[in-house]
């Protein structure tokens, strides 16, 4: 029996139907034979193939199918038009070879397939969906947006549609509307993974923690993931409740062995938590799972920094520095500070990348004449270190000088309260304490906002506990990147950076975004009221010998360097009886410290390692030294005005960037360029020449012990007059019609004399 082609098609069909799909694929390839252009078997055929699992074999059916052919009428039934959504113009083919060509990676061509199905079927919400998730890939945001937007005219109750829109939303950082498409989705789908885990990030980043554990745990009832596990680890961490984290993270890992993201959130956990060892392997495990994940590259090398762990550390880091340079991928700037090879320009770039993250239209207008210029100026200092660290040690003389007259300070903390002295000091040294901690961003910026301050100074800039989002939101008119991160910001949101002339000669500023303020003995105000211990009175309770030369250097361990301990141990080794006394830190670092010593030909016995203690008796063991020998490129910062307030010299090496320069600028302000080195080279000849000639030591210690208070460095009532006159400065600069992008003016403050008071 001989069939017609539309016998022989409507026979496949039945066969296809009935589940017969050998049979129909049989005939389908017959009729090929006889008409290789027969659209509707290429569809239909494309259809069995797809369900097959053969992806590339059923789109070429489906072109085919699409292509242009006059010769072959469409076989209509409106049955099997329902049941298969046959022929060459149904919306369904294109839909079919869309998602085909989209799973290809071939996006343009997929995204053009969705575009005509929507042509065609006005109303099909899933080539609305399919058209947003091509945007979002490609960073598109305003389009998926678009395209979610329009998919919900058409199915205002699809969950799927309200959950990627609240996505977007998310992404372009309007919170609000996200938060309620998020909870639009769940309103229509309860159980709805996905959103449920969107939810709580949201929710967490806002800082509704309470509301945000509440979400991962309702997520976690319906269905333990890892990404939920990983969140929920990330919020208890931002608690401190770091038991719970770790077990969320470890639970991730549990259900997911793979999975990079808590593996490096648990190696962040553990640092935080002085785990070195147990970070590191957590790091290195987290990078092999995601090789191209700059932040564990970047974790690692500072982690091993922290290690004293060198071997192949400078490939690695050649590697970071290679990504940043060549690929633009961003990570925190503060790493890249104890890197020996990352340049000033290196560090600009990184900061500019990572500023870029926070940027956000969200910012506070400010009229530059609501506030009258009779009134007192307000300034305000927000920090996460008011408590017992070393930015509260350096500032808080200078909050107590402050005139009260004609400035009126507020202190914004972002940090816990640890209950020690410090905390109150800052307390009792400002005007308005206010706890930001547990704001959102933007509910911190509107309170800074309200407060109407003059001059913001981010006294954190990128390190542990700073919130960039804050000041990206402009709080205030004049923001001022101050103190505690020794380099630029590289952010549209901080118009000055305070610095003097040896911490930022000329010739280093094509390397800022913001404009200088220069100070003029010194950027870095000091505490000239701080109390040294009686104890210890004498070597033996610290384990030194009584008569050996001591050399000293309590840098954290991160800041050492191969190049560096190699000096000092050439110095040991000239130096009979002498020995190095550092910080134990970690114990893995004291381990690999003694054995790099050995290496070098030096007994491990020549390092002493000093315990942490309470700072007036940290202060009290600088006493014991001879001379403190600093590092490069992360100088001794607060480290070396603690040196010199307890009287012992420091000898420095002169580096290209702000973290090398810093006790350059300190010893400038004691009156002690010489200590001051121009070369590695230089540096190795005077501490020799120091050590074996120890008459100019001697009257160094005895010049600054006797009376500290008559150097710039810790004359903090002259530091303040100085600092108030930049701030008179700027805020007239304002008052004045300037704006943020005009203030790039460098500012010299000139010395002046201020009258003691009795």
């Amino acid at each position: 029996m001989t069939l017609t082609l539309d016998e022989a098609f409507r026979l496949a069909v039945e066969h296809h139907l009935a589940g017969k799909l050998q049979d129909a694929e049989q005939l389908y390839r017959l009729i090929l034979q006889a008409d290789p252009r027969h659209a509707n078997s290429h569809h239909n055929l494309g259809v069995l193939t797809e369900q097959a699992g053969d992806p590339q074999a059923a789109l070429e059916h489906f072109r085919i199918a699409m292509a242009d052919n006059p010769r072959q009428e469409p076989y209509r039934t409106s049955y099997l038009n329902a049941m298969l959504r046959h022929g060459p113009n149904d919306p369904e083919t294109r839909l079919a070879t869309g998602r085909l060509l989209q799973e290809a990676g071939r996006s343009s061509e997929a995204e053009a397939c969705y575009r005509e199905a929507l042509r065609l079927q006005p109303e099909c919400h899933e080539a609305c969906e399919r058209l947003a998730d091509i945007a979002f890939q490609q960073q598109r945001f305003d389009d998926a947006r678009e395209a979610f937007q329009q998919a919900l005219r058409i199915m205002p109750d699809l969950a799927s549609v309200h959950l990627g829109l609240g996505t977007i939303l998310h992404m372009q950082k309007r919170y609000a509307e996200a938060e309620e498409r998020y909870r639009r989705s769940l309103a229509i789908d309860p159980h709805g993974i996905a959103a449920l885990g969107n939810l709580g990030v949201l929710l967490a980043s806002s800082r509704r923690f309470q509301e945000a554990e509440a979400t991962y745990r309702e997520a976690l009832r319906i269905q333990a993931t890892d990404y939920i596990y990983n969140h929920l680890g990330n919020l208890l961490k931002e608690l401190g409740r770091h038991a719970e984290a770790e077990e969320a993270y470890r639970q991730a890992l549990c259900l997911n062995a793979e999975c990079a993201a808590a593996c490096y959130n648990l190696g962040v956990l553990l640092r935080e938590q002085g785990r070195y060892d147990e970070a590191e392997a957590a790091y290195r495990e987290a990078l092999r799972m995601q090789p191209q994940s700059i932040l564990a590259l970047v974790d690692l090398c500072h982690m091993r920094r922290h290690l004293c762990a060198w071997s192949g550390l400078r490939e690695q880091e050649a590697e970071v520095l290679d990504l940043l340079r060549h690929h633009k991928l961003g990570t925190m700037p503060f790493t890249l500070l104890a890197m020996p090879a990352a340049t000033a320009r290196d560090q600009l770039d990184c900061a500019r990348l990572f500023a870029a993250e926070y940027m956000t239209t969200d910012t506070f207008p400010h009229d530059g004449m609501r506030s009258g210029a009779a009134e007192r100026l307000r300034i305000g200092y927000l920090s996460a270190d008011f408590h017992d660290h070393p930015t509260t040690y350096l500032i808080t003389e200078l909050l107590r000088h402050h005139d009260r007259k004609n400035f009126e300070i507020f202190a914004y903390s972002l940090g816990k309260d640890d209950g020690k002295d410090g905390r109150k000091k800052i307390i009792n040294n400002t005007d308005h304490f206010v706890d930001l901690l547990p704001m959102s961003d933007r509910d911190a910026a509107q309170r800074i906002h309200d407060d109407d301050i003059h001059i913001l100074l981010d006294v954190k800039g990128y390190t542990n506990g700073s919130r960039p989002g804050i000041l990206a939101r402009r709080p205030a008119p004049v923001q001022v990147n101050y103190l505690a991160y020794p380099g630029t910001m590289g952010a549209t949101f901080i118009d000055y950076l305070i610095a003097d002339r040896f911490i930022l000669p000329p010739r280093h500023l094509k390397y800022y975004d913001e404009a200088v303020i220069y100070l003029p003995d010194c950027y870095q105000p000091n505490d000239g009221q701080r109390r040294i211990a009686a104890f210890p009175n004498d070597r033996n309770a610290c384990g030194l010998p009584e008569n050996a030369f001591v050399f000293c250097c309590f840098n954290n361990t991160y800041k050492i360097t191969e190049t560096f301990f190699s000096i000092w141990m050439r110095l040991l080794q000239a130096v009979p009886e002498s020995v190095l006394w550092l910080l134990e830190t970690n114990p893995s670092a004291k381990k690999n410290l003694q054995q790099e010593a050995t290496m070098r030909g030096v007994p491990p016995d020549r390092l002493i390692f000093a315990p942490l203690l309470p700072n007036e008796q940290h202060l009290a063991r600088y006493r014991l030294a001879d001379l403190f020998l600093d590092t490069l490129p992360y100088n001794a910062h607060t480290g070396a005005s603690d040196a010199l307030w307890a009287g012992l010299p420091v000898l420095t090496c002169g580096g290209h960037t702000f973290a090398g320069r810093v006790a350059a600028s300190l010893l400038h302000a004691v009156g002690l360029p010489e200590l001051i080195t121009k070369d590695l080279q230089d540096y190795e000849a005077t501490a020799l020449h120091l050590a074996t000639t120890p008459t100019r030591l001697q009257k160094i210690h005895k010049s600054l012990r006797e009376n500290p208070q008559k150097y710039p460095l810790f004359d903090t009532r002259s530091y303040t007059t100085h600092l108030e006159t930049a701030y008179c400065h700027i805020v007239q600069k304002w008052r004045d019609g300037h704006t943020p992008k005009s203030f790039h003016v460098n500012l010299i403050i000139k010395k002046q004399n201020t009258p003691a008071k009795g």
